[in-house]
C-alpha cells in the first residue's frame, strides 16, 4: 500500500509479502525465536498478543516459551481467570482456567452451570492440597500429608471417610 511491504491485492492485504493467500496474511522477517512475526498492542504501547517467527504464541507475554503462553498481568488478591472455554451465546455451562492472586496461590479446573456452583480440580499452594467440588461444595481432598478424605475436608487418618463405606 506504501511501499514498505505492505501489499493490498483483490481484497486481500500482505505484509511482508506481495501475494496474500488470504483476507490479511502476515509473513515474518526472521527465522528465530528472538523475531516477532505478528505482534499487538494496547493503547498504552502494551504487547498483548504476540507470535514469534518459530510459532509460539504468547497472550500477555512477549517471551512465550511453550507452543501457546499465557499471562494474567492483573494484580491483587483472589483467584484471575487464566481461560474460559463457554458456549456460545450463553453462560450456563464454561470450563475456566484460574490461578491464584497475591493472596492465594493456587489453580482451579472447574466447569459451571448457572449460579455458580462449580464442580472440578481444585490444586492449592504448592504442595498443599487437592480438593474435588461438585456443585459448588469441596467433598474429597487430598492433603499433603498423604491423607484422602472422602465427605470431608479435614481427614484425621490415611483414609478418612464420612459416609457408609462398601468394600
Amino acid at each position: 500500500v506504501d511501499g514498505t511491504g505492505a501489499t493490498l491485492s483483490t481484497g486481500k492485504v500482505g505484509i511482508g509479502t506481495t501475494s496474500p493467500g488470504a483476507k490479511l496474511e502476515v509473513i515474518g522477517a526472521g527465522t528465530t525465536s528472538a523475531t516477532a512475526s505478528f505482534n499487538v498492542k494496547n493503547s498504552t504501547s502494551t504487547s498483548v498478543f504476540y507470535v514469534r517467527d518459530d510459532g509460539y504464541v504468547g497472550i500477555g507475554t512477549t517471551s512465550p516459551t511453550v507452543k501457546l503462553h499465557v499471562v494474567n498481568n492483573e494484580t491483587g488478591g483472589g483467584y484471575k481467570n487464566l481461560a474460559r472455554f463457554a458456549h456460545q451465546g450463553d453462560n450456563l455451562g464454561y470450563f475456566d482456567i484460574t490461578v491464584g492472586g497475591t493472596d492465594y496461590r493456587g489453580t482451579k479446573m472447574m466447569t459451571y452451570e448457572g449460579a455458580y456452583q462449580p464442580t472440578g480440580i481444585e490444586f492449592s499452594a504448592p504442595g498443599e492440597r487437592i480438593g474435588f467440588w461438585i456443585a459448588g461444595v469441596e467433598k474429597h481432598r487430598f492433603t499433603n500429608d498423604g491423607k484422602l478424605g472422602i465427605g470431608t475436608i479435614s481427614p484425621a487418618g490415611t483414609l478418612d471417610v464420612i459416609g457408609t463405606l462398601c468394600i
